[in-house]
């Protein structure tokens, strides 16, 4: 078995890094913008397999959708399917994907009015005007099964009452999808619960921003460095993503600077004992890692 070793960076770093767009915040615009009737608005579409594969179905409309392996791509084609009234859709993929849970969701729209039968080789999807309502969800679920309930809400004849109960570990992701809706002209009102009222969507163009989990990692080189200037080139603040939140628990250690190329990181204060904690889920992507270079 080979090792890999790896060690805590020494001299300085001077770095310019292209990081890749966010494929939550595309997934999520890809939908609704398909959803408003006009899918080319989404501008700056990231390369991964299961955005790219969302974006061809949602285009392409078949009566048969194999989502891959893409479990984000299967749930939101699932919903987005349910409110195409006419239309009998097959949403299907790998058998890994196949074995995975997909009950809550599915039993989610049914009861918002959806009608989907399983089957072995995925969920036979009937297109129907869903009627929705109000809807108890209990955590810890994905925040794709909320998302994807919240995205197809606008097409509801009620629209939705979402109350969203126990620990929201996923919460950044929900309150992403709430933005996102509203960028495409949904109305959406937060208080003890969620409510997303009928009505139209608009095709308003949207530029997926750079993403903020994939930033995590330089954060933590720059931590760790005598001297670093890293520029994070067109990370901007302000995008919805929760993972922004990197700016803040890297303070102490990491000086962020944003400049018209991106977001410049340095060092500064005191070298670090150890690593921020009550991260976002995604922001500190390598713990094993990392935390074997704070000692």
């Amino acid at each position: 078995m080979s090792s890999i070793t790896i060690r805590k960076p020494e001299g300085p770093i001077r770095a310019r890094i292209v990081l890749p767009r966010s494929k939550s915040m595309a997934n999520r615009a890809l939908v609704l913008a398909s959803l408003a009737g006009q899918s080319d608005v989404v501008i700056g579409l990231p390369t991964s397999d299961d955005t790219r594969i969302l974006g061809v179905l949602l285009r392409e409309r078949a009566l048969a959708m194999h989502c891959g392996l893409g479990g984000t791509t299967f749930r939101f084609l699932t919903a987005w399917a349910a409110v195409q009234p006419g239309e009998d859709r097959l949403i299907t993929g790998d058998k890994k994907l196949l074995e995975r849970p997909h009950h809550t969701l599915v039993q989610a729209l049914i009861a918002l009015g959806a009608r989907i039968d399983g089957l072995a080789s995925g969920l036979l999807v009937h297109g129907t005007e869903m009627k929705g309502g109000e809807l108890t969800i209990d955590s810890p679920v994905s925040s794709q099964f909320i998302s994807a309930v919240l995205l197809i809400a606008p097409k509801m004849r009620e629209g939705l009452r979402l109350r969203w109960t126990g620990r929201r570990l996923s919460e950044p992701y929900v309150r992403m999808t709430i933005e996102v809706l509203r960028h495409f002209g949904a109305r959406v009102e937060v208080s003890d619960l969620i409510h997303v009222f009928p009505g139209p969507l608009h095709a308003k163009p949207i530029t997926v921003p750079m993403d903020w989990s994939a930033a995590a990692f330089w954060f933590e080189i720059v931590a760790l460095a005598k001297d670093a200037r890293i520029t994070l080139e067109g990370l901007r603040t302000g995008t919805w993503q929760g993972d922004e939140r990197a700016i803040e628990l890297w303070a102490p250690w990491v000086k962020a600077e944003q400049t018209a190329d991106g977001l410049m990181l340095s060092p500064q204060g005191s070298p670090p004992s150890r690593g921020p904690c009550g991260c976002h889920p995604s922001i500190s992507p390598t713990p094993p890692i990392s935390s074997s270079l704070w000692r």
